[in-house]
């Protein structure tokens, strides 16, 4: 299972990358970011309220070449604004709100402002994390010690950290593992509990490759 999954997060991040740069891509075509006067904003408000695609990043700021903010969008936006170490970190937790975010910088041009930067926060919640677990597996995602997203918090109380093997004396028996996600800097720690059942070895280990073929031709 540990295997599959060394294999899964590199491929799921190469997904959000490409959804990033789609919608980057969509904000470029559109070419209101090169447009000046008073109306260049409200217009990309606009054009962002109607693209079912962002529904994908609930955030986003807009820097010139210098990181001044130009526009921001969204209840984190914000505070983003008021801690400018954020901005270059891959991983956002918000406190308040609790909800982990995976940030992507890119380069965006503003015309004759030239060059500038496009900061889109995607969330990482529950479906985020079922969407990738593979049956009889549960998934559980740590950030700072925080369980931040799972996909069956009823065995979350069940996590044994450090430890890789059978959880022995659980109700219902798990095999575990933890993966760091990939990337740098703060990173979540990704916890797999694989069930337990009298399954002959090579269909035990034959179960999760068939599931995730699956997922990776859906998503």
């Amino acid at each position: 299972v540990q295997k599959l999954y060394e294999k899964e997060l590199p491929r799921l991040e190469n997904s959000w990358q490409a959804e990033a740069e789609q919608m980057k891509g969509r904000i470029e075509f559109s070419r209101i970011l090169e447009e000046r006067g008073p109306a260049r904003w409200p217009k990309f408000n606009a054009f962002l309220n109607a693209q079912s695609e962002f529904t994908h990043f609930s955030n986003m700021l807009i820097m010139n070449g210098d990181d001044q903010i130009l526009f921001r969008y969204g209840p984190e936006a914000l505070k983003l604004q008021a801690n400018p170490s954020l901005l270059t970190a891959e991983w956002h937790y918000a406190e308040e709100a609790q909800e982990l975010y995976r940030s992507y910088r890119m380069p965006v041009w503003l015309g004759a402002e030239g060059q500038g930067s496009l900061l889109l926060l995607k969330t990482v919640n529950n479906a985020a994390i079922s969407a990738i677990a593979v049956p009889e597996t549960h998934l559980h995602l740590f950030f700072q010690g925080r369980i931040m997203a799972s996909s069956n918090r009823e065995l979350s109380g069940q996590i044994k950290h450090g430890v890789r093997g059978e959880l022995t004396g659980a109700p219902l028996p798990l095999i575990q593992t933890e993966l760091i996600w990939p990337g740098s800097g703060n990173r979540p720690l990704l916890v797999v509990q694989r069930e337990m059942h009298g399954y002959p070895l090579a269909e035990f280990l034959a179960r999760p490759l068939v599931a995730i073929l699956v997922i990776t031709a859906l998503i």
